[in-house]
């Protein structure tokens, strides 16, 4: 199997399996909405209350009263945030990149790593030529001709 398709299917297993964090279903009274969802200092606290209360008797959906909350007091208000814009992309993208450039650096250490170990391997085979005839190293034919020559002169 082609290796960008079992690389694209793991990234795509990995985002499937962890998700961004704050993500969750849970129910849209106002009660749940406060607990949940918003955290408001002191001083602001009685006017959030108010806005989710009357957007809640309205009818309007956790979502509506979420935006209008964020809208009017300002993302801080809210424990989670949003799924919208940059901040979620960055959520899924950065660590997916940050992943995939730790694997492209260990693939590149590894090649450069083997690459030395096979010039290495074939610098010592170089040393060790061997003669066509009898298999004997240059080093053994070396001592052969100095132990004749030694041979003769004694």
């Amino acid at each position: 199997m082609n290796k960008k398709i079992i690389f694209i299917k793991f990234i795509l297993l990995i985002i499937i399996l962890f998700p961004p964090a704050g993500k969750y279903v849970f129910g849209g009274t106002m009660e749940e909405i406060l607990q949940q969802e918003i955290k408001c200092p002191d001083h602001d606290r009685p006017e959030i209350i108010s806005t989710v209360k009357k957007m809640s008797d309205e009818g309007k959906s956790k979502d509506e009263i979420l935006d209008a909350v964020s809208m009017q007091f300002g993302g801080a208000v809210l424990i989670n945030p949003r799924e919208k814009g940059a901040g979620m992309a960055m959520a899924y993208i950065v660590p997916v990149a940050g992943f995939a450039l730790a694997l492209i650096l260990i693939s590149a250490f590894i090649g450069k790593w083997i690459k030395i170990n096979k010039s290495h391997e074939e610098s010592k085979n170089a040393m060790n030529v061997q003669s066509p005839g009898d298999g004997k190293d240059k080093y053994e034919i070396q001592f052969e001709e100095e132990y004749k020559a030694y041979k003769e002169r004694v």
